[in-house]
């Protein structure tokens, strides 16, 4: 018997926006309820089973589109005015000793010649010394 690979699942469509906030307030009701929200403590004390029947009640698809909603946003979503990336930090470049300079001549810099060019004059000069 030969094994045949299984054929993915279509893709689910991304939900509305409205679903995607109707779940996330659905989600907020078994939240502990706290003073200070970014507690350590207060943050990982939740209502786990409460969590659990909520996720049971909605079909695998359709928390497919929920997420495939939130992903889409959150890929879409530029950043904001407010929350600005931290730079990069560069290192200073090291500084490289200076170096003594010598009396500069002004003297103008030979062209470098193409070797077409010096083909040519090798040619006359040979040519002249023939005559």
């Amino acid at each position: 018997m030969r094994n045949r690979p299984l054929s993915s699942p279509p893709p689910v469509p991304p939900a509305t926006h409205a679903e995607v906030t109707k779940f996330l307030k659905g989600l907020q009701r078994f939240r502990a309820k706290g003073l200070q929200p970014f507690e350590e403590s207060s943050i990982k004390k939740f209502d786990e089973a409460g969590v659990k029947a909520y996720l049971d009640k909605m079909t695998v698809g359709e928390q497919q589109a929920i997420s495939r909603r939130i992903m889409m946003d959150i890929l879409k979503s530029s950043p904001s005015a407010g929350a600005e990336t931290p730079a990069r930090k560069r290192k200073p470049a090291a500084k490289k000793p200076a170096k003594a300079k010598a009396k500069a001549k002004p003297k103008a810099s030979p062209k470098k010649k193409s070797a077409a060019a010096k083909k040519r004059k090798t040619r006359k000069k040979k040519a002249a010394r023939r005559r």
